[in-house]
């Protein structure tokens, strides 16, 4: 059993509290970054090339949790996020603009060493509300102009240069208002793994970008995504995550009233197995600035309006759904 408390937190802009978070988290992440040997690390120099390159609107930021990190260049060389080592996931992503748009999604992965902090945050003058990985990433979230986005696995174990797609994630919501503007900003990008991003505003417009290391970014026009592009190129990853069956399944639920319970139910749901699980479930209301983090029979809703600081308690039990044992405002 795997027992995991998330915890929504408004902090606009990073200072003790996150110190302090970073400081939790990183001997266990400093032994997940140095997994391959330091020397398969960027440098330090390499890692600010890339932001200016890339990225330069997000450097002052990684400049400051740098300084709040302390003296440590191996911790800003991770935070960078430039050409990390590879890890794998699963995840289900259904988009929907009947009535008004939503973007709905399973996060799949080891729950003991998520992401669980729920993050209001206003670090360029543009809110984000999403759930933070990696110090200062994003498996999803939204921003205040009614931009929602995510990420899944793409399915194939290719690693290369490129940043960690959490820190795209991130950039796209502090840089991005329309589906127009992330798109061309994808294009450009080149992510260190093979990953699918999938985009919303508030129009309804969508699409999900094929993004990986050593070919160009495909933009697809699909409702559906999981960890497959249009045909399985990692048979072992498809048949173990189920990723063609969890596909299927949530394109014949499309224009369903009851599409959101789809999330609940095999094969798109997982219960723990082994070190694998559905850890959450995201549901993103652009036109309401909106954000529902849900585990079976709870859910923390959230929004730019009304964001409520507290936490949930969850336990992964194998073979059974995740259960919330305590839910309180802080």
């Amino acid at each position: 059993m795997t027992t995991k408390i998330f915890r929504a937190v408004a902090e606009d802009r990073p200072g003790d509290a996150w110190r302090e978070r970073f400081q939790a988290s990183w001997p266990a992440t400093r032994e997940w970054y140095l997994k391959d040997g330091d020397a398969a690390r960027p440098s330090l120099a390499a890692c600010a090339r890339a932001f200016d390159r890339h990225m330069p609107e997000l450097k002052p930021m990684w400049r400051r949790l740098c300084r709040l990190a302390g003296d440590d260049h191996l911790a800003h060389r991770m935070l960078s996020m430039w050409s990390p080592p590879n890890v794998f996931s699963g995840c289900s992503v259904a988009v929907t603009t009947d009535g008004e748009p939503v973007l709905m999604r399973n996060y799949d992965f080891d729950p003991s060493i998520t992401g669980s902090t729920i993050l209001r945050s206003d670090w360029s003058g543009r809110a984000v509300i999403g759930l933070n990985e990696g110090a200062w990433g994003l498996l999803d979230g939204i921003n205040e102009d009614g931009l929602a986005c995510c990420l899944t696995f793409g399915g194939r174990p290719v690693c290369g240069k490129g940043f960690g797609v959490i820190l795209v994630t991130r950039y796209i919501l502090e840089t991005c208002r329309t589906t127009a503007e992330a798109k061309a900003v994808l294009l450009r990008l080149r992510t260190h793994l093979q990953q699918n991003i999938v985009v919303l505003d508030r129009s309804g417009a969508h699409f999900t970008a094929l993004m990986a290391p050593d070919r160009a970014t495909r933009i697809w026009q699909t409702p559906v995504t999981t960890n497959h592009p249009e045909r399985v190129e990692w048979p072992e990853h498809a048949a173990g995550s189920l990723s063609v069956e969890r596909l299927d399944y949530l394109r014949g639920r499309l224009g369903a009233a009851d599409l959101g319970d789809a999330f609940f139910e095999p094969p798109v749901y997982k219960p723990l197995s082994g070190d694998f699980a559905t850890v959450y479930t995201a549901v993103y209301r652009p036109a309401r600035g909106e954000a529902v983090f849900r585990w079976p029979g709870h859910e923390m809703r959230q929004s730019f309006a009304a964001f409520t600081p507290g936490e949930v308690e969850v336990e992964y039990t194998a073979g059974s759904a995740a259960r919330v044992t305590t839910a309180r405002a802080a």
